[in-house]
């Protein structure tokens, strides 16, 4: 049995279909039956769209993500109180040493540690609490970490402190309040090179009487 061909109304194209007669809607209706993509879903979002679309979603879970992971890992920090001493001086002289212009210019944290204090911060993760304080509190307060105010290039004030330590810094926002600093968020002070290096990477070195 042939197949019927069914071909495009002939009738010329009316401005409304109210001028349309009986004969071409019947036409126009079979025509449209037959239209290539006619069965295709409507409205369908170009690719140049979703794609942005996609990005800002998957930005805005990952910026939700990083936010939880960060209290998380706050939360689960030792509780300590870090205090970031800057000079009290406004103006530089001989005795006052390096004196920052504005808070901006502080951009890091010092301090001098101990080698037991050192070697619990290198086995427990963090700048915590002494969990010995009764061993020696002149060198280790248990309840408080004090940091010197600095810039990349040291302190600042005058360093009065001459006595035996290792300096350790890090820069001033990873410095919480009252939650201990992650020993992966120090450098040390390498006493041969005299230049700073990841704290991570002491044991690799063996500096003589650091630990």
């Amino acid at each position: 049995m042939a197949t019927k061909k069914v071909t495009s109304a002939p009738y010329r194209k009316k401005e409304s279909f109210l001028e349309e007669s009986e004969n071409e809607i019947k036409a126009n209706k079979a025509a449209d039956l037959y239209r290539p993509g006619r069965d295709a879903i409507e409205n369908v979002y170009p690719e140049e769209a979703l794609v942005p679309a996609a990005r800002s979603v998957a930005k805005g879970t990952k910026k939700v993500v990083e936010t939880v992971s960060n209290k998380l890992d706050m939360v689960t920090r030792p509780k300590v109180s870090n205090t970031v001493v800057r000079p009290q001086e406004t103006k530089q002289t001989l005795f006052s040493g390096r004196i920052p212009k504005s808070e901006e210019d502080v951009t890091h944290a010092y301090r001098k540690v101990s080698s037991r204090e050192l070697k619990d911060i290198t086995d427990s993760g963090f700048a915590r609490r002494d969990p010995n304080p009764e061993l020696s509190k002149r060198t280790w307060e248990d309840d408080n970490k004090w940091w010197s105010a600095g810039d990349k290039e040291g302190t600042y004030g005058r360093n009065w402190n001459k006595g035996d330590g290792t300096t350790i810094r890090t820069t001033k926002d990873k410095v919480p309040e009252n939650r201990a600093v992650r020993s992966k968020d120090l450098e040390i002070l390498n006493p041969e090179t005299k230049a700073f290096e990841p704290l991570k990477d002491v044991n690799k070195h063996k500096w003589k009487g650091i630990m």
